[in-house]
């Protein structure tokens, strides 16, 4: 049977997984705000960049919009490096592999090259058979987002100068509703022609479309990346405030949890421990009656 003593080191023990939890909850509320707000600063640097690429397209002629078959792509798959996030990474990457080999128009499924943000998450892709590129950690913070950003827009460059022809596809995980999460997809290469003419086509809000120091071509390409970086920043910050938000409700769940089995300890530890002193006082008591009885004879 178990001592007191041990059960008093369980009850400690538990507190202290207690206030773990606590503080990772804590934490991961705090992070989903940044993040949510990281995203959300995007929206006039978005704005300017669309801006100019109406300006380059006033003086660069988009290719046909002709259907043709890709060699290969590149796939980023944005996931995360720690645990305690459910099926956050599995779904993303089954659900990623599932959208790409349904692409008709990609002729070898086998050359389409990973990018994988997320330790765990190259992990859980692994696990599915698939073979990874290039494996990066995932921002700790606001700021490491940029610079991430920044070093994927230049391995994508560096990926397409090897590959022609390729579809750049991204995948990641953003908040829907509050509290669930939901896969989203998105091509970044080649950019959508559709979304393109509607840029060229909206109304200018002055009187004069501005002159440009960059031939329409060069501009539009310098502007297309600046938008990968913005859909890349943008896809970061959604997912780690979608990852935030799982693990703060896996916290919580443990948390309810952990409450429940420590009110069990500590109802044992107390049943246990009257029953102890009951104990020692019936000993007590008895040893006196012996005592007395002696004294009698």
């Amino acid at each position: 049977m178990e001592t007191l003593e041990s059960l008093k080191g369980k009850i400690k023990t538990t507190k202290n997984l207690q206030g773990i939890v606590g503080s990772m909850k804590t934490l991961s509320a705090v992070s989903i705000q940044q993040y949510e707000r990281a995203s959300k600063a995007l929206l006039i640097y978005d704005q300017n960049i669309k801006y100019g690429l109406q300006v380059a397209l006033q003086n660069y002629t988009l290719p046909k919009d002709v259907k043709k078959k890709y060699k290969g792509g590149i796939v980023i798959l944005f996931g995360t490096d720690q645990g305690l996030v459910g099926r956050f990474n599995t779904a993303l990457a089954q659900h990623a592999q599932k959208t790409v080999k349904e692409h008709s128009d990609i002729e070898k499924i086998d050359d389409v090259k990973y990018i994988v943000i997320g330790r765990s998450m190259g992990a859980k892709f692994a696990a599915l058979g698939g073979k990874t590129e290039k494996l990066y950690s995932t921002p700790g913070s606001v700021e490491a987002i940029s610079n991430l950003a920044q070093i994927l827009t230049l391995k994508i460059d560096e990926m397409l100068e090897d590959y022609a022809n390729q579809r750049v596809l991204l995948f990641h995980n953003r908040l829907e509703h509050g509290a669930m999460f939901e896969h989203q997809y998105e091509q970044l290469l080649p950019m959508d022609q559709v979304f393109l003419n509607k840029i060229k086509n909206q109304k200018w809000p002055t009187n004069q479309i501005p002159a440009t120091p960059l031939a329409g071509e060069k501009m539009f390409e310098a502007l297309v990346r600046h938008t990968l970086f913005i859909k890349l920043y943008k896809a970061m910050a959604e997912s780690l405030a979608a990852e935030h938000m799982t693990r703060m409700i896996s916290m919580q769940n443990a948390e309810k949890n952990i409450d429940e089995h420590l009110d069990k300890m500590n109802l044992e530890y107390q049943q246990r421990r009257q029953t102890q002193i009951t104990e020692e006082l019936i000993d007590v008591v008895s040893g006196a009656e012996v005592l007395n009885n002696k004294k009698k004879k």
